[in-house]
């Protein structure tokens, strides 16, 4: 069974926020910490997405090194074309998407994403729904990089649309079925490292192993999808 999602209560309006990216210059990073960095642990890496531009290959969130190639020290979860591009590099192959799967991201709507590993089982889930898989053994190496949201890195695969209720979680798979999508803000559940693009602020957020500073101007949205 999935760990069941903690919702908030009175005050959940404080985490009823996005971050809207145009497409053109923005992002929000984070310097490089250990938080980020799997290994060959349980993770789960979720979000709302919205796309409202173009629906090339964008990076939704990123710690890897700029055309780095298949090397274990990069992770990026990529949107081609509405479909998703979990790609944690094993060192000589990208695996882990639901590009095979008849389900696809809607276009101006409010997309729930979640990649999860649980064990050697990885698994991407769109709005509670498993829509790709992988078994594999393979160790996500540390890397010095920075951590990007909304590009792969700065200049390259940007985003246009909004994000909401980013979370990294390290040593939980906090779904391991299908499961129904969350309908209130993510709260600070065990293991989480990272809780953002949910305040009234751009670079707000509820955790964060360090401080998020901008590219270009992303800007803090009333657009939410609760």
């Amino acid at each position: 069974m999935p760990i069941q999602q903690m919702f908030l209560g009175a005050g959940a309006a404080v985490q009823n926020y996005s971050v809207g990216f145009d497409g053109s210059g923005d992002y929000l990073t984070l310097a490089n910490s250990t938080d980020f960095d799997f290994g060959s642990g349980d993770f789960t890496v979720e979000c709302w997405v919205k796309v409202t531009g173009n629906q090339g290959i964008r990076g939704l969130i990123a710690k890897r090194t700029p055309n780095g190639g298949a090397t274990n020290t990069n992770w990026v979860i990529y949107i081609d074309g509405l479909r998703t591009r979990s790609w944690f590099s094993n060192g000589s192959s990208y695996f882990i998407s639901d590009w095979n799967s008849s389900s696809s991201l809607v276009a101006n709507q409010w997309n729930h994403l979640a990649i999860v590993r649980n064990g050697d089982d990885w698994k991407v889930y769109m709005n509670g729904t498993q829509t790709g898989s992988v078994t594999d053994s393979s160790t996500i190496a540390s890397t010095s990089r920075s951590l990007y949201i909304g590009a792969d890195h700065p200049g390259n695969a940007e985003l246009e649309g909004h994000v909401s209720n980013l979370r990294i979680v390290k040593g939980t798979a906090v779904y391991t079925s299908n499961f129904t999508a969350p309908t209130s803000p993510l709260t600070n559940i065990t293991n989480t490292k990272l809780l953002c693009c949910n305040k009234d602020t751009v670079t707000g957020s509820t955790v964060t192993p360090g401080t998020i500073t901008t590219g270009g101007d992303p800007t803090s949205s009333t657009d939410n999808p609760f």
